[in-house]
C-alpha cells in the first residue's frame, strides 16, 4: 500500500510486475512526491521492492511536467 493513498486516487488500477520490483499506478493521485503542491489528477507511479519478502515502497514517481488531470500511472 503507498505511503499517502486516499480513497479515490484509483491506487492499482494498473500494475507492473519485474523480478523484486512492482509499480502501482495511482492516476487520481493529486499531491506532489512530497504530499504537497496539489493538482487534481496530476497522477503517480509507486515502486516497491521485495526485500527478503518483505515489500517496501522505495519511491513515489511524478511526470517532471506534471499538470491537472494528466492521469499519470494509468
Amino acid at each position: 500500500m503507498s505511503s499517502d493513498r486516499a480513497r479515490f486516487d484509483r491506487y492499482g488500477c494498473s500494475v507492473d510486475i519485474s523480478g523484486d520490483h512492482i509499480i502501482v499506478g495511482a492516476f487520481l493521485e493529486d499531491e506532489d512526491e512530497n504530499g504537497l503542491n496539489t493538482m487534481n489528477g496530476s497522477g503517480y507511479a509507486y515502486v516497491y521492492k521485495n526485500n527478503a519478502g518483505i515489500w517496501s515502497q522505495i519511491q513515489k514517481i511524478v511526470a517532471a511536467d506534471r499538470a491537472p488531470i494528466d492521469n499519470f500511472g494509468n
